[in-house]
Parts: structure tokens; sequence; C-alpha cells
């Protein structure tokens, strides 16, 4: 429970350093719609309403919404996510941490092996390697 309440306050600080003014009328606020989304991906498998229900249960936010109304405030707030993002992004590249993405988009042959001649799915020689 612990590193919840670290994803908030750090969630929860990036918004009051961006000046980000939450509407005082909704039921929970934006850093916690975030902080569940966070949660839901990294401890949850993504099921967000088993983090929902899971947050409410230890306490953490007593005011959660329902299923509709809580998938209806993490889409309202996506672009305020992409733009906390961008925010870490520039802190770490400020630091000077190198970042390197690798995306495995290429080409790969699928057996070198001399059975893959008798193979049903891929018919196409440029799949069989050497």
């Amino acid at each position: 429970m612990i590193i919840f309440v670290g994803i908030f306050c750090f969630i929860d600080d990036l918004l009051k350093t961006s000046c980000h003014y939450e509407d005082r009328r909704r039921q929970i606020g934006e850093s916690e719609v975030i902080t569940t989304g966070v949660v839901s991906s990294l401890y949850f498998g993504g099921h967000q309403d088993k983090v929902r229900q899971f947050m409410k249960m230890i306490g953490m936010i007593h005011a959660m919404l329902d299923k509709g109304q809580f998938n209806r405030s993490l889409h309202a707030v996506a672009e305020l996510i992409y733009s906390l993002f961008m925010q870490i992004w520039y802190y770490f590249k400020f630091i000077g941490f190198e970042m390197i993405y690798v995306l495995d988009s290429f080409r790969v042959a699928i057996c070198d092996n001399n059975r893959i001649m008798n193979d049903k799915i891929l018919k196409s020689k440029q799949w069989h390697g050497k």
C-alpha cells in the first residue's frame, strides 16, 4: 500500500507543479483517477474494475466512482496523462539519462532448419531463412 501512496504523491505533486486546477464539484480528484489507472496497469494487468474495487476496499479512495463514471473520468484526463509523461520525459532528459527505445518491427526468418519447407502456414521462401 505504501507504493500506492508514493505513486499518488508523485502524480499529485506533478499536477501541482504544472499549475493544474481541478473542478471542485468532482467526487474524486484527477490525481486519484490517474493513480488508479497507473496502479491498474502496473499491478493489476490493466483490469480497471478490480483496482477500482481494491482502492476503495483498502480505504485509499473513499468516494470511488462506479465503473462507467471512472471510465469516463479516465478518458477525460487522457491528455493530462500524456502531458505528465512528457514532463517526466523532460526531467529525465534534463538530468542526462540516456533513454534508448528499440522497436521490433523488422522481419525475422522463422527457422533456419530444413524442416521449415514442410510448413503449411508460411509458404513463401522469404520466411525460410538462409
